[in-house]
């Protein structure tokens, strides 16, 4: 941080340098970069925003975007995240780190058909990167193709773990239900994460639908029979806090 603020003190206008500021500032300055909860951390925020405007019409990089991004999603300005990020995505359309970054926004709307295709993008993008070369074998240390459907799954509970941090619940449903529209959970916790979100907003027939569903793939899964027992009585558990 000291380097870049001292080129910053000899060119103020350094385009590159205001947006290392910039994510620096994001990057140390708060406690859950999920969030920022101070009125300390939020004026730190507000001030990267601005170095991270700056360097956008100096010298316009998908580092900037990312970085304005990254910001506006710490003060909950979504909307303004997500054209951010859209800018940064289009600079680098194969980036997973802008594309996940994009999907959050996405998430936090309730844009949900957005926020499930760009997942899959990312999702195309592992596979191609794990798929060796006509004539050749796997890679060693390769993700199989099972690794990275459960690698997805728990990019979409933290996703979705973001929105109820927000307590974005409806938006949270929204995502789950886009997701997993096209392509069933694999594990007995994603099935449960499902449905137990539902359940939290007291929508305990549709948590016990999925968990029935997840049933049909565990049957003898004695968390989802667990959270089929409970799911059905009135006031358990619910009332949107995780």
């Amino acid at each position: 941080m000291q380097e870049v603020e001292t080129c910053l003190q000899v060119d103020p206008d350094h385009g590159l340098a205001l947006a290392m500021y910039a994510w620096l500032m994001y990057a140390t300055g708060l406690r859950d970069r999920d969030r920022a909860e101070s009125e300390e951390e939020v004026a730190r925020v507000r001030k990267a925003i601005k170095a991270a405007e700056r360097s956008i019409v100096l010298d316009p990089s998908s580092d900037a975007f990312y970085a304005l991004a990254a910001l506006n999603l710490a003060v909950g300005e979504f909307e303004k995240a997500r054209d951010a990020s859209k800018a940064a995505a289009e600079m680098e359309p194969e980036n997973k780190n802008i594309l996940w970054q994009l999907c959050q926004c996405y998430a936090l709307l309730g844009q949900s058909e957005d926020f499930a295709r760009i997942l899959r993008r990312i999702e195309l993008l592992l596979r191609r990167e794990n798929r060796p070369a006509e004539g050749e074998t796997a890679r060693e240390g390769a993700a199989p193709g099972s690794e990275i459907q459960d690698l997805m799954g728990s990019f979409v509970r933290r996703i979705v773990d973001r929105c109820l941090a927000w307590q974005r619940w409806k938006e949270a449903s929204l995502a789950l239900d886009s997701w997993y529209a096209k392509k069933r959970p694999r594990n007995e916790e994603d099935w449960i994460f499902w449905a137990d979100v539902f359940r939290l907003q007291g929508e305990r027939a549709r948590a016990a639908e999925i968990a029935s569903e997840g049933l049909k793939d565990f049957p003898d899964s004695d968390s989802l029979k667990s959270f089929l027992e409970t799911a059905g009585k009135k006031g358990a558990g619910e009332g949107g806090q995780r």
